[in-house]
């Protein structure tokens, strides 16, 4: 499978996982000049940016590897600038998550608050 391919199927089961949870995905791939998000996704009052992670074999330590300093730095940046066009949501609680998705085994592992502004928590 193309790397492109693996990306989208696991984004694909990611947004089923976060669905299957409560949340309501409000976009998906929200791409502005700055970065990119790969899923927006509310559930009450809070609103989550969250980068997919598709492997073969996941290491689950990795996760400085999977979102190093600007990755997330990109991340939120483009939260913000999502913020200024949906003004509506400005008062949600936000949080950044990584979602990591094994193909092989479809085995998901969902890190909520997966870092913040400052940092890896």
């Amino acid at each position: 499978m193309k790397r492109k391919e693996k990306g989208r199927r696991g984004e694909e089961l990611a947004a089923q996982f976060l669905k299957d949870h409560g949340y309501t995905i409000l976009k998906r791939n929200f791409l502005w000049k700055r970065g990119e998000v790969d899923i927006i996704a509310k559930k009450n009052k809070e609103l989550s940016f969250v980068e997919v992670k598709t492997y073969d074999e996941i290491d689950f330590s990795e996760i400085e590897y999977a979102l190093n300093r600007d990755k997330r730095k990109r991340i939120i940046n483009t939260s913000q600038y999502f913020l200024f066009c949906y003004p509506d949501y400005r008062n949600c609680r936000i949080k950044f998550s990584l979602i990591f998705i094994n193909l092989d085994s479809n085995r998901i592992r969902y890190i909520e608050n997966a870092f913040t502004e400052n940092g890896v928590p």
